[in-house]
Formats: structure tokens, sequence, C-alpha cells
């Protein structure tokens, strides 16, 4: 979760019709690994790398 004290790794903005940038939300590294907290309006996401998925060390019937 995000406190006040934070400072944001990055800022959301949207591009308005006549060029115009309009500030909707922000990304806070998490705490838990590298990955972000991303709050857009009242809307909080998290966001992980992804990672490869595990191949099978043996193959079937071996």
């Amino acid at each position: 979760m995000t406190t006040s004290s934070q400072k944001p790794a990055f800022i959301i903005y949207a591009q308005e019709q006549d060029g115009t940038l309009k500030r909707i939300g922000a990304t806070f590294t998490h705490s838990k690994g590298k990955g972000f907290n991303i709050v857009i309006g009242k809307q909080r996401y998290i966001a992980f790398p992804s990672t490869p998925k595990a191949t099978a060390t043996k193959e079937a019937g071996a």
C-alpha cells in the first residue's frame, strides 16, 4: 500500500483532445520485489515482471 510520504516512480498522464496532458495517476515501487503499485483515479493495481514458465525436466514415461 502506498503512503503519502512515498515519492512516485512515474506519473501517469492522459492526453486531452487539445493536446494538453492531464495527470491521472502515479506508480510507486512495490515493497515486495521488482513490481509497481499503480494508482489511477481511485483504482489500485499491482504489476510484476513476467516470469518464464517452468520447463519439464523429465519426459513423460521416462
